[in-house]
């Protein structure tokens, strides 16, 4: 038995998988804990109450930046997390000796690279627009190498609010003048004061989708991807959205490439953390 869990800023999801080749199988999710300690506690307690056979290995999607240590390196959504020994204290919870951890959104990428829209032999640059700005780029189904992960959501857009701001990272985590505090579902409530599912503004929706295209270009010269994989709650179940206008904006405007990459809208959804975590495991054990 192999279990694998998603640790995101708002819900944790956990799940069982008895091959790593198999579906996984959602035991349970729940909200995310603000302190380690607890969230912790809460994630074996649920183990333990649904899993009676042997655990040979878990791996653990976060959201934010992890550094080798398997610590939390900086989580804005997270803040009670960052810097416990998250490998470490799963394996004297449990006890197992074998626990990775990684990125969220990276994870979800590799999960929808080989089991989603993407593609497990080339490049896919995975690209989700939530609360925040995220992504990271797969290559031949494996997360592509970094120094400190990928953060597209925090490339300067806005040269004047970047040189005006202080330099201290709100609390919130959005930066004037980085394309998520222009892109993203915070920026949103913060214009209109209402959720982002409340809002019909087509108006406001056309500039959303025209930033989001400015991205996306972005995305192509930096990552060079063959497929482009678009996630998170302002995609997925955006309505004003068209895949069609983004395409053909983008088949416009990229003038330095012979080909501009297919966009895909995220398949597995909820369960992309979950299927990446199994991939990276099983990655991890062969």
């Amino acid at each position: 038995m192999y279990i694998v869990i998603d640790i995101g800023g708002t819900k944790t999801r956990v799940a069982q998988v008895h091959d790593l080749s198999e579906p996984v199988e959602v035991i349970d999710k729940f909200p995310t804990a603000r302190s380690a300690k607890t969230g912790m506690a809460s994630v074996i307690s649920c183990i333990k109450d649904n899993v009676d056979e042997e655990i040979k290995a878990v791996a653990i999607a976060i959201a934010g930046a992890v550094d080798e240590e398997k610590r939390l390196l900086a989580g804005p959504n997270l803040p009670g997390w960052v810097g416990e020994p998250l490998a470490e204290g799963f394996s004297e919870l449990l006890p197992i000796s074998d626990v990775v951890v990684a990125n969220d959104t990276a994870i979800g990428g590799l999960g929808e690279a080989v089991a989603g829209a993407g593609t497990a032999n080339g490049i896919t640059a995975y690209f989700t627009v939530g609360t925040g700005v995220g992504g990271a780029r797969i290559v031949d189904g494996k997360i592509d190498r970094s120094a400190a992960g990928f953060e597209p959501g925090h490339q300067v857009v806005d040269i004047s609010d970047w040189l005006d701001q202080s330099g201290d990272i709100p609390a919130e985590g959005h930066i004037p003048g980085h394309l998520e505090y222009y892109l993203s579902g915070a920026n949103i409530k913060r214009v209109t004061g209402q959720d982002p599912v409340d809002v019909t503004d087509e108006a406001l929706w056309s500039e959303f989708q025209d930033r989001l295209v400015a991205a996306l270009n972005n995305i192509i010269v930096m990552w060079s991807p063959n497929v482009i994989v678009m996630g998170g709650s302002m995609i997925i179940r955006n309505e004003y959205l068209s895949f069609a206008y983004m395409q053909k904006e983008l088949e416009k405007k990229v003038k330095i490439f012979p080909v501009v990459p297919t966009l895909h809208r995220a398949q597995l959804q909820d369960n992309a953390g979950l299927v990446g975590a199994r991939e990276l495991l099983r990655q991890h054990l062969s």
